[in-house]
């Protein structure tokens, strides 16, 4: 039985290749192949089969910051392990620390503001810091353990200091930091971790 779905494809194009395939193989789906910039299908009927599917509510498309009922369950969680009120609306989920430190770099930096990051450090710190319209402020380890110094990070705090980024175990060194205790309170607005 032909089903009434379409899939949308980018394949390499291979001469003689037919633009749309359909059968058995695809599980009865229908693929437009779009490389070689041409849908052979009306616009209309595309503009029909959209609607039918935005209207019925299931556009495919997630929350970029998470689905909620994964939202809720962690702010369960953390309220059972913290003992503090966390709301699904607190919580992002990301594909990863990077997407993780440009969200929060984005929500919490404003343009002009610092933060400190520790080197070695990987190329995309301070691109993010760079992507929110802060300015980055390098302190490196010490060797040959390659961890951070507290009066290095210490002399490094102005009153533009809004973050830094911790990055332990450290990646590319693998250095894993002791606490630095006296940092915290020597930032301005309490604007540590």
């Amino acid at each position: 039985m032909q089903s009434d779905s379409i899939s949308f494809c980018f394949t390499e194009r291979v001469p003689g290749a037919q633009d749309v395939a359909s059968g058995s193989a695809f599980g009865g789906h229908e693929f437009i192949d779009l490389a070689n910039d041409e849908i052979f299908q009306s616009l209309s009927l595309a503009h029909e089969r959209a609607m039918v599917t935005v209207d019925s509510g299931a556009s495919g498309v997630l929350d970029p910051i998470g689905l909620m009922p994964l939202r809720k369950a962690i702010a369960e969680r953390l309220a059972a392990q913290t003992g503090f009120d966390w709301s699904a609306e607190e919580i992002a989920i990301t594909a990863g620390s990077k997407e993780a430190l440009l969200c929060a770099g984005l929500a919490v930096l404003e343009r002009g503001d610092e933060v400190i990051i520790i080197r070695p450090w990987q190329p995309f710190v301070p691109a993010l810091v760079h992507a929110a319209g802060a300015v980055p402020v390098f302190v490196d380890a010490q060797r040959p353990r390659y961890t951070p110094d507290g009066n290095s990070i210490r002399a490094a705090i102005t009153s533009r200091t809004k973050a830094m980024i911790i990055n332990s175990p450290n990646n590319p060194t693998g250095a894993v930091y002791s606490r630095i205790r006296p940092v915290k309170a020597a930032l301005p607005n309490e604007a540590c971790c």
